[in-house]
């Protein structure tokens, strides 16, 4: 499907893309929209479609909150729209500070339970490989680390979350 010229204007309420319901017919079916504005192609992001249509309304405006797109309250833009999957704004949710924190947080806990488990490998099964007492103790010290990190990252993630 090709992209569709749309303006935008930044002066939505909430953290979805507000469609007129007498224009845009052919974004209607959309659940999630990438929009990407015209005058910086780079600065795109994944919004979900608000679910009714703003009833009466006609045009090219579509409604996002401000903020979004690098917009101030009340700027108007020139910009292009393409409907996109689930998958997409899952994706784009991963490019946010609340998605930077779940990313470390799940590094942690990978990298902490590999440790452990490759520590554990020799004492209770076959030996894989063979290690000093030195490098154990790196390992486990940096597991224990991992240990501490990950409780903290879960902390800062329930404080900013907002939903």
């Amino acid at each position: 499907m090709p992209e569709t010229e749309i303006c935008v204007h930044a002066v939505g309420t909430e953290p979805t893309a507000s469609l007129p319901q007498l224009g845009l017919s052919n974004l209607h079916g959309a659940k999630y929209l990438r929009i990407a504005r015209k005058d910086q192609p780079k600065r795109a992001d994944v919004f979900e479609v608000a679910s009714t249509l703003r009833e009466g309304a006609s045009g090219i405006d579509v409604y996002i909150e401000p903020g979004k797109l690098g917009l101030q309250f009340n700027d108007y833009i020139d910009a292009t729209a393409l409907p996109v999957t689930i998958w997409a704004h899952r994706r784009a949710q991963l490019n946010t500070p609340y998605g930077h924190l779940v990313l470390a947080t799940l590094f942690f806990s990978v990298l902490g339970a590999w440790i452990d488990g490759a520590l554990a490998i020799g004492k209770y099964g076959a030996i894989l490989f063979n290690v000093s007492l030195t490098t154990m103790a790196v390992l486990a010290a940096i597991s224990v680390v991992c240990k501490i990190v990950i409780p903290v990252l879960g902390f800062a993630l329930v404080l900013l979350f907002k939903k």
